[in-house]
């Protein structure tokens, strides 16, 4: 029986949507940006503790995620990728510019690239990371968290909305539509 893995944070934790990748506890230390991107050698090999993902849709430096100091918040930004970083559907910024700093928060879907179709336009050839995002910022945090594979972690409540507001507020939702590949296919491999 595996040892229990002692809890880390501040951390943003990662759980695929699409088994595109195990789930990912990345360790966020005092400030530091830590790289998002595709691997290109051992030493970018994939793992739970890094932000590297076996991806041919992701830059190899795409994006940058954070704990603002002191303040429980993590930051994301795109770094210049060729093929987007999206939350909730919403592309940070246009392809190759660098986009503004944007907060996660517990239950945003993110996305690293796009899912690139095959000619018949039905064939994903190569998906696109998609997960859901937990934020963890105290042991407590850390404790309230199951981590077995099949279950879902639980959310943290946010500010509390009306039953009206709530009704107008999609919910995201593990089955998203794929964003189009139209302008992926010259830039798959760029960056």
């Amino acid at each position: 029986m595996p040892s229990p893995v002692q809890p880390i944070f501040p951390a943003l934790y990662l759980y695929p949507l699409n088994d595109s990748f195990i789930p990912k506890h990345i360790f966020l230390a005092h400030g530091q940006r830590v790289k998002i991107g595709r691997q290109t050698n051992a030493k970018t090999a994939p793992g739970e503790r890094n932000g590297y993902f076996d991806s041919k849709v992701l830059s190899r430096q795409h994006a940058e995620v954070w704990e603002e100091a002191g303040k429980q918040k993590i930051f994301i930004k795109d770094v210049k990728s060729s093929n987007g970083t999206f939350i909730n559907g919403d592309r940070l910024s246009p392809e190759g510019l660098e986009s503004d700093p944007n907060e996660l928060r517990n239950d945003d879907i993110v996305e690293f690239g796009i899912d690139i179709v095959g000619d018949d336009n039905k064939t994903i050839i190569h998906h696109k990371v998609a997960a859901r995002v937990v934020c963890v910022f105290t042991e407590q945090d850390s404790k309230s968290i199951n981590t077995h594979p099949n279950s879902r972690p639980p959310s943290q409540p946010q500010d509390p909305l009306s039953t009206q507001q709530q009704a107008a507020v999609p919910h995201p939702h593990p089955l998203l539509p794929s964003h189009s590949s139209s302008d992926a296919h010259s830039s798959l491999n760029k960056a």
